[in-house]
């Protein structure tokens, strides 16, 4: 399912209203964040996980979130270089630099500005995150298993719960967050519970710890019940590519490797309207619909009619095309059966659609530079995790999760020596 997002369409009157809260506490909050960088990483992890949930959360409108995190990290960078630091832009950030700038362009010939806008802001801190996060690599690699399994637990906490109290205030919650959803079973926490699990996976075989069996069993649940099935299909393309990695195969590692995708393979099409007519799949099916609020599902989730109006767009605007974050304006204009989108539920289609093929090829340039410069480390696993999603459901309209995504990228690529 798919809901325009109203908020994003604030009127230009509220930059009045932002620059005031952002002139007060830029200077506290760069302080803060370099102390913790520089001195306590204990600071840095709590620094991360509240920045990150309260984005997670739509606590706040996404250009206020956008804003204020602009003003806390772009003068970060301008911090180091007048300190005279080591600090560098790689070849991979240059490409991303220039995909920013095409988007600007786009920008200026975007069918809503003020939408437009708000994505370049957004592009702008992605670069910025990216940046910082490749510059202070061993500062934040040792946390960043931590960071996850931490804001894990706290939206599962949550999640529960609104489960167990939905009428507690929540009801605003729309699409656009990680913890409920108010349009039906399908739930993003899954999509984020899929990076979790692959990071204790790929722990447990390396430090052979239980305790991060435990953690799978406390995340399944809420990823099983999620109804995600880009959830399900990011967790088995991670949890191929995590074994297909590993070449000290053993008959356990077969073992659990295989009865976790075979319990993901029938999850992913038991969920859909069609298992009713398999007959090995039925029974899950009507147990999934009867007990466990399992609602209406196509197998394609309409994706073709998504392709079929990035198609018309990108015939009418193909260069530079309708502007960063406009999607919605093609769905309106071009979809042929009554569903709206502000998205094709493709990063890559979005690029295409939003910022033209001259985006798309510098964008498809820097993921193909990433992954022929990456380290192979668990934080690379779980960004090309994230990216797989980012093929299949609009997670990436999420601006916390878009954010980590350029987060993960920044760990991952690796520094010539």
């Amino acid at each position: 399912m798919t809901i325009i997002n109203k908020g994003r369409r604030e009127k230009a009157t509220n930059f009045c209203f932002l620059l005031g809260i952002i002139n007060c506490c830029t200077l506290t909050a760069i302080l803060a964040v370099l102390g913790s960088m520089l001195f306590s990483q204990k600071l840095l992890l709590f620094f991360l996980v509240t920045v990150f949930l309260v984005g997670a959360l739509g606590i706040i409108s996404p250009i206020l979130y956008i804003c204020v995190l602009i003003s806390i990290f772009l003068p970060s960078i301008g911090y180091f270089i007048f300190q005279d630091k080591k600090f560098e832009i790689p070849i991979t950030g240059v490409v991303l630099l220039s995909f920013l700038s095409v988007s600007l362009v786009s920008l200026f010939f975007s069918v809503d500005v003020e939408v437009s806008t708000l994505y370049v802001l957004l592009y702008l801190l992605c670069f910025v995150i990216f940046i910082l996060s490749y510059n202070f690599q061993e500062t934040l690699r040792p946390i960043i298993g931590r960071f996850v399994l931490i804001t894990s637990f706290v939206l599962c906490g949550l999640s529960l719960i609104l489960f167990i109290y939905p009428g507690i205030g929540y009801q605003y919650f729309d699409g656009y967050q990680l913890v409920f959803s108010r349009f039906g079973s399908h739930n993003h926490l899954g999509d984020y519970l899929s990076l979790a699990i692959i990071f204790c996976v790929s722990s447990y075989f390396s430090e052979a710890r239980k305790k991060y069996l435990i953690y799978i069993l406390v995340f399944l649940p809420f990823f099983i019940f999620s109804y995600s099935r880009s959830a399900y299909l990011s967790l088995i393309i991670g949890c191929l590519l995590f074994f297909a990695g590993n070449f000290s195969f053993s008959v356990k590692k077969i073992m659990i490797g295989g009865s976790v995708l075979s319990v993901l393979l029938v999850l992913f099409f038991s969920t859909t309207f069609e298992a009713r007519n398999i007959l090995l799949l039925k029974p899950f099916n009507e147990v999934l619909i009867s007990n466990f609020g399992l609602k209406y599902k196509t197998t394609d989730g309409q994706r073709d009619n998504f392709f079929e109006t990035a198609y018309l767009s990108f015939k009418e605007r193909p260069l530079l095309g309708v502007g960063p974050g406009n999607f919605a304006y093609a769905s309106n204009e071009y979809s042929i059966i009554n569903r709206k989108s502000d998205s094709s539920h493709n990063l890559l289609l979005d690029i295409l659609i939003e910022n033209g093929i001259v985006g798309l090829v510098l964008f498809l340039i820097f993921l193909a530079m990433f992954f022929a410069g990456r380290d192979k480390g668990v934080y690379s696993l779980i960004a090309v995790v994230l990216l797989v999603n980012f093929m299949t459901d609009y997670t990436f309209r999420i601006s916390a999760i878009m954010l980590l995504f350029f987060f993960l990228l920044g760990l991952s690529v690796r520094k010539k020596l």
